[in-house]
């Protein structure tokens, strides 16, 4: 198979693509028309830029219409016991007026024909040998740390997400492993996209979602490394502090959880959005008091998204390159969710420490984007090219252990991890 990266500037990329996707319409976008929710949820691209998508077919909604069999049995024009097909037809529409006016309903798809721009990830051994000469052995010998019958160990590089999400399909681990290997393999977990390290797939569907399902049931202990800013504390310690969901992606802050929470309930325990129970297990490796950095094991006793990074920085030793939770705001932002929680204290603290958050991510994207640079095809806003040191963090997932002793994975360690004492 043809190689779809290049590499510049430091950086693995893939050129910009045509794909056409299919959306389900979310339960936020229901009563609203296809316009007001692209203009509202896709806002990487110009109004301008959705419209002429509209009016040139490259956007359609998709609506089922007749009955499924469910439906039928229900409303018994069927026999109960007769075998039947759904009697389902789509109705496609598309054009711009008919878009703007068209109310989104239960069971609908947006298809969008979509110029995809993927964005880089850094550069990684191997891959720009791989590049150059459509041959990847040398990635995968890097890459491939262990193959047994069931499944591949890997060490993830730093920056390149696990499987396609968001705006990332080709440029990413699945997607690069498959391209290498000529067959497809399967995440049973995932790790960060800023993080590197052990990572277990999944030759079939079943080996994956067995080791799914035992990371799920506490079966296998994890160990991490992370380099924190400040000395941290000699001996073990363990962190038990609730996490709520936080997520920051094209320079939007959405803080779903916490403010939720606080405002709707005063129980944790009655909401789904509320803070979730974390424990994550520390231990100091190493001091450098030049640096003022400390190389620390980490071991999570509960697999919350974001967990060790954000106990890290709760305790005030966030990793010394953490884009968002080395931020000063966020501690503070944390605990005045948990005392509006507690005692339904106003919420004006965590209002301002997420406004601190969020002008500091929106103010990064913001200054990466090209003054006035959009894409002549698509009409999609131009970035400059990240510096590769800003798409990794300094945390690695060294080591799965089976707690019945069936496997035991572990990965070198990164070189930040290695003491200059």
């Amino acid at each position: 198979m043809t190689c779809m990266i290049y590499i510049e500037n430091g950086l693995c990329k893939v050129s910009p693509y045509f794909a056409t996707k299919q959306i389900w319409a979310k339960g936020r976008w229901l009563g609203r028309s296809v316009k007001d929710v692209l203009a509202a949820e896709f806002r990487n691209r110009s109004m301008a830029a959705h419209e002429d998508a509209m009016s040139t077919g490259h956007v359609a909604l998709l609506r089922r219409s007749g009955l499924s069999k469910r439906a039928q049995r229900k409303t018994g024009s069927i026999n109960s016991d007769a075998p039947v097909e759904s009697t389902f037809t789509i109705c496609r529409i598309e054009g711009s007026e008919e878009l703007a006016q068209a109310v989104l309903k239960n069971g609908d798809v947006v298809e969008y024909r979509a110029h995809v721009h993927e964005p880089p990830v850094a550069n990684s051994p191997g891959l720009e040998h791989w590049a150059q000469t459509n041959d990847p052995s040398q990635w995968l010998a890097e890459v491939v740390v262990r193959e047994t019958e069931e499944c591949l160990v890997v060490c993830k590089p730093a920056s390149i997400p696990v499987h396609p999400t968001g705006r990332y399909s080709r440029n990413t681990l699945t997607d690069l492993l498959e391209q290498a290997l000529g067959y497809k393999v399967y995440a049973s977990h995932r790790l960060d996209r800023l993080t590197s390290g052990l990572l277990v797939l999944g030759k079939t569907a079943p080996a994956a979602a067995d080791l799914s399902a035992r990371l799920r049931e506490k079966t296998v202990s994890k160990e991490y490394i992370a380099l924190v800013r400040g000395l941290f504390p000699h001996g073990s310690q363990t962190v038990t502090a609730p996490i709520f969901t936080t997520q920051f992606s094209d320079g939007s802050a959405k803080f779903a959880a916490g403010l939720r929470a606080a405002a709707t309930a005063k129980s944790s325990t009655s909401t789904r959005d509320g803070p979730k129970p974390a424990s994550t297990r520390f231990d100091c490796v190493w001091h450098d008091e030049l640096r003022n950095v400390s190389l620390v094991r980490c071991a999570p006793l509960t697999g919350r998204t974001h967990q060790i990074r954000k106990h890290l920085a709760i305790v005030g030793y966030p990793i010394c390159d953490d884009p968002v939770y080395s931020h000063a705001a966020f501690p503070k932002l944390h605990q005045a969710v948990l005392e509006a929680l507690e005692s339904g204290s106003a919420l004006d603290p965590a209002i301002d420490a997420f406004e601190q958050l969020e002008r500091f991510v929106g103010e990064a994207m913001h200054n990466k984007m090209r003054a006035g640079e959009t894409c002549s095809e698509c009409g999609a806003p131009m970035f400059t090219d990240p510096v590769p040191s800003e798409l990794r963090i300094s945390l690695h997932a060294v080591r799965y252990t089976a707690v019945d002793g069936s496997f035991d994975y572990s990965v070198p360690l990164p070189t930040w991890a290695h003491s200059v004492q």
